[in-house]
């Protein structure tokens, strides 16, 4: 990849907070909705998962996910040209955390402050 596509989608990836996650359920992809957050060098991904979700039951049995990232639908006539990026890797269960600090020193608010169980995700 050239210099500028990777900041393009480093660009994405910092400024979105919703992507679609992907986890095997008994052998079969399931897709589903998720807040996230990059690491400061992209190297890991925190998404936000409740324990009672079946991606994150999913994640227990099979750790290989993937999370798709796409630009907000801004109403243009070919979607298409959106900007996105496809991610896979493996989820490890981090401690249990009151808090997620968000956005690390930029003070960013992309994960609401719950409980959660955050999982990071590992780039492959």
């Amino acid at each position: 990849m050239d210099a500028e596509t990777g900041r393009s989608l480093a660009g994405l990836i910092r400024k979105e907070r919703v992507a679609h996650l992907g986890t095997l359920r008994g052998g079969a992809p399931l897709v589903s909705m998720t807040l996230f957050m990059a690491g400061q060098d992209l190297a890991a991904f925190y998404v936000h998962v409740s324990r009672l979700a079946w991606h994150t039951q999913d994640m227990l049995q099979d750790p290989r996910v993937a999370l798709s990232i796409a630009e907000t639908d801004d109403g243009r006539a070919d979607p298409f040209t959106l900007m996105r990026v496809s991610i896979r890797g493996e989820a490890s269960q981090l401690p249990q955390v009151r808090h997620v600090q968000r956005g690390g020193s930029r003070g960013d608010q992309r994960l609401p402050r719950l409980q959660a169980e955050p999982r990071r995700t590992d780039r492959a």
